[in-house]
């Protein structure tokens, strides 16, 4: 949905960070999803009827070690499934605030293959999951906008099959940098049947968006952004600004992510970081110094990376076995 130049980092900053070394950070916002490729490529370790798919989590890790924050963590290795597959994909990100989406397609031996969404916000703050908007304000939305969901619904000539746009919840908050301003789209899913799903959401379901009348209260300090924000995303890639987050960091920290990052002079005025899809629909991510819009972009490294809770936070994928069960295997394992 959210569509990095690579460089390489000195030894010592790679020892400091080695704890986002290893892994290949996500491609397009999210990873590519490569398990259908990896099975087809090497046979699948079959135990006692059981066979052992490999499938992509996604988490978010500090530079320099410390605990993970799993986006989308392995499915329960319970399934039936002929086919399994899951991707991840950060949409945006507001300061701290990462806005991820997650999917998990499994063909369960049925007449078809099902896919489950799921979609959280990340304050890297604290490394725990936030709700924006309480049940009770999701609730109050539904209700205020029904007239203009139903209406949405009714524009979208392929939504015939959504019996009940009334009925429509909200599943998904988009962020998107317009000028010099944060904007939020709210979207809503209602019940649909299979042929006509749109894939925004889960199976059975199509989707719509309107624009959000207000930015949540954690959101208002970032209502605005900021003129070196602004500046940065015009010399990256028009359109393409994903997030960005103000550098602040220890200096042992800060010092070791500007090696990554290529960034050798001493600090200059204020400094973020930003990251955007770069032309070949990969991830990266900018070191910005300087003062308005005379701010330039003095680093770049490949992958995303936010600074929050004075650590920095890069976005990673991996893939683990999870056992499955062919349809019309035995179920039962030793």
């Amino acid at each position: 949905m959210i569509p990095p130049t690579a460089r390489f980092a000195p030894l010592a900053a790679i020892a400091l960070l080695a704890a986002c070394g290893p892994e290949r950070p996500a491609a397009g916002g999210g990873a590519v999803d490569t398990t259908r490729q990896q099975a087809a490529a090497a046979p699948a370790d079959t135990v006692h009827g059981d066979t052992t798919s490999p499938v992509m989590i996604a988490e978010f890790a500090q530079a320099g070690g410390g605990p993970v924050v799993t986006v989308a963590p392995p499915p329960p290795d319970t399934l039936r499934a002929s086919d399994l597959s899951q991707q991840a994909e950060v949409l945006a990100s507001v300061g701290p605030y990462a806005f991820v989406a997650s999917r998990l397609y499994a063909n369960s031996c049925g007449a078809h293959g099902n896919t489950t969404m799921r979609f959280q916000v990340l304050d890297l703050d604290t490394g725990q999951p936030v709700e924006l908007i309480d049940s009770a304000g999701r609730a109050r939305l539904a209700a205020s906008d029904r007239g203009q969901v139903a209406a949405a619904f009714k524009a979208d000539s392929a939504a015939s099959g959504v019996e009940h746009p009334d009925s429509a919840v909200l599943t998904l908050l988009a962020p998107d940098f317009a000028g010099d301003r944060l904007t939020l789209s709210y979207q809503f899913t209602a019940d649909a049947c299979y042929a006509c799903g749109d894939d925004r959401w889960s199976a059975y379901s199509r989707s719509v968006r309107l624009p959000a009348a207000e930015l949540p209260a954690a959101l208002e300090p970032y209502a605005r952004t900021p003129l070196e924000v602004q500046a940065a995303f015009r010399q990256l890639r028009p359109d393409s600004g994903g997030g960005w987050s103000l550098i602040a960091l220890p200096p042992a920290t800060r010092g070791a992510l500007a090696h990554l990052f290529g960034v050798t002079a001493p600090v200059g005025g204020q400094e973020y970081l930003v990251w955007h899809r770069a032309p070949d629909g990969e991830l990266e991510s900018a070191w910005l110094r300087g003062s308005g819009m005379e701010a330039t972009v003095v680093g770049r490294a490949r992958g995303l990376w936010i600074v929050a809770g004075g650590r920095a936070w890069t976005w990673r994928t991996r893939t683990v076995p999870v056992h499955v069960t062919p349809c019309g295997a035995p179920t039962a394992r030793p």
